[in-house]
């Protein structure tokens, strides 16, 4: 569907009306990064860490996570999408091409970067 985040509920948990939020221990929390920290912080001991114990690791996995978060994700948001396109949230016929096109122009971008990056951290794991 798309578009969910404009509604009133969903502005009650997220007033930048983005995703992801995640409802978690009682809390309410938005922004990927700050989503997977939490996870490390509270889950990460039980067996099965995100991040690698080895700093350069670390680095290199919150590197790989930041290609999506931060130069990939924002530009994904349907807000971002809507201003370039210069429509508004009830455009739904121009929505689905441009989403369509400006997608697949970003993301074939980061991936190109990411799998660069996979050549020199990957193993099992996207690092290690």
């Amino acid at each position: 569907d798309g578009g969910e985040q404009w509604g009133e509920e969903y502005s009650k948990k997220n007033p930048m009306h983005q995703i992801p939020t995640l409802e978690i221990d009682g809390a309410t929390l938005a922004q990927s990064m700050a989503i997977l920290e939490y996870l490390e912080e509270t889950r990460g001991g039980q067996g099965k860490p995100l991040l690698p114990k080895d700093p350069v690791a670390r680095a290199q996995a919150r590197n790989l996570a930041n290609i999506i978060a931060c130069d990939t994700h924002p530009v994904q948001n349907l807000r971002v999408i809507l201003k370039v396109g210069g429509m508004t949230p009830g455009d739904a016929a121009a929505q689905g091409t441009a989403k369509k096109a400006w997608g697949n122009w970003v993301i074939t971008h980061a991936f190109k970067a990411y799998e660069a990056e996979l050549a020199n951290t990957a193993g099992t794991y996207s690092v290690g």
